[in-house]
């Protein structure tokens, strides 16, 4: 499986975080944008092997793990001036030591440039909070239960947006 091959065109930064204290959350993230071959094997069928390769090439995600805020800070100032910074911080508001928008604010503090998405079981609610706590702050609200195709498509979507704000 590749992982953020500098080399392939569109893979040059796709490292995300997940904030989670749920096991599970973090297996399906794994499974979503890192699936190993038999996974992939499965997920194209019968298709042909320029199809099963493209299917490959668009989950080459780079999946940090924390389980609170604090460790997703350490992570993110760590990574922060490296070559391979944190792009998006996928978040639960509800998680461990620190609430999800404290963890947004030190994640904004250590590394400026990371973008937000936050998953919910209550989006409006979500999004409320947020505003709230942080004001106009750039967020993408993904819902719960999480599905694959969501959860990849926010993802490239997101990546694909930091690189062109902030493209190395």
């Amino acid at each position: 499986m590749i992982l953020s091959d500098p080399t392939m065109p569109g893979a040059r930064y796709r490292n995300i975080i997940v904030v989670n204290e749920e096991p599970s959350i973090h297996a399906s993230f794994d499974l979503y944008l890192q699936p190993d071959e038999t996974e992939i094997a499965t997920a194209s069928g019968n298709a042909d092997e320029s199809l099963v390769l493209d299917f490959a090439d668009t989950r080459n995600f780079s999946i940090l793990h924390a389980d609170e805020g604090n460790s997703a800070v350490q992570i993110a100032s760590k990574r922060a001036t490296g070559n391979r910074p944190i792009q998006v911080a996928f978040i639960d508001l509800k998680t461990g030591n620190l609430d999800g928008t404290e963890t947004i604010k030190l994640l904004q503090e250590a590394n400026p440039r990371i973008i937000f998405a936050i998953t919910s079981s209550n989006p409006p609610e979500a999004l409320e909070t947020i505003s709230d706590a942080l004001g106009p702050v750039p967020v993408e609200i993904v819902a719960k239960p999480l599905d694959g195709e969501t959860v990849h498509r926010v993802a490239a979507r997101m990546c694909c947006r930091w690189e062109q704000l902030h493209g190395l």
